[in-house]
């Protein structure tokens, strides 16, 4: 039997089920910069990049989860530097992705 403080936020957020996927497609008439995509690109456009730390406590995501998220930025074209800081790893990435992930040849 679920809890009261569950029962409540599942009447609110809807149940939450394990395999659920973390993120699905925005809504309609949602704006594009509200996205957690977005925000995370948003975040390694910063000049000196962001820490796995601040990226994690500022989405919300646990830190295998943020790198999985910098993983999937990587194979859709954006090239994501690397950066040695005194917090730990940084990450920065140019403006706009460097090349399709995949190239398709038309036969």
């Amino acid at each position: 039997m679920a809890s009261t403080s569950a029962k409540a936020r599942d009447a609110v957020e809807g149940p939450v089920h394990p395999n659920q996927p973390a993120e699905s497609a925005p809504e309609p008439g949602v704006p594009e910069a509200l996205t957690k995509k977005a925000r995370l690109i948003g975040l390694l456009r910063q000049t000196d990049g962001a820490s796995l730390a601040a990226i994690s406590a500022e989405l919300g995501w646990l830190p295998h989860t943020t790198r999985s998220a910098i993983t999937g930025l990587r194979k859709a074209g954006y090239k994501v530097e690397t950066l040695a800081s005194d917090v730990g790893t940084a990450y920065r990435t140019p403006a706009e992705p460097l090349a399709p992930a995949f190239d398709v040849k038309a036969e």
